[in-house]
């Protein structure tokens, strides 16, 4: 029968749900303990992206890098401010 799922699928989404409730649980009982993970996370993505950026554009000539960067971020900005504007008229 099509649209029925299978009980490996069952049970897979299960899980799923039952650990997204336990995040919440994480959340909602353990706020400094939830709040220091998720610092945590967006500081080691922070450090990831700036260690690959250093690599990435012009590794050899910090100048050139620094502006190609802020040209690069201004961009992403003025884009993104530009499909805001877009998607909330």
């Amino acid at each position: 029968m099509k649209g029925s799922r299978s009980e490996s699928q069952r049970s897979e989404v299960r899980q799923h749900k039952d650990l997204v409730d336990k995040f919440r649980q994480l959340k909602d009982h353990h706020k400094f303990i939830f709040t220091l993970l998720v610092s945590i996370g967006i500081v080691a993505f922070w450090r990831g992206a700036w260690l690959i950026m250093d690599l990435a554009f012009f590794p050899h000539n910090e100048w050139i890098s620094g502006i190609f960067s802020i040209l690069l971020g201004l961009t992403v900005l003025a884009a993104s401010g530009m499909m805001l504007r877009v998607l909330t008229s």
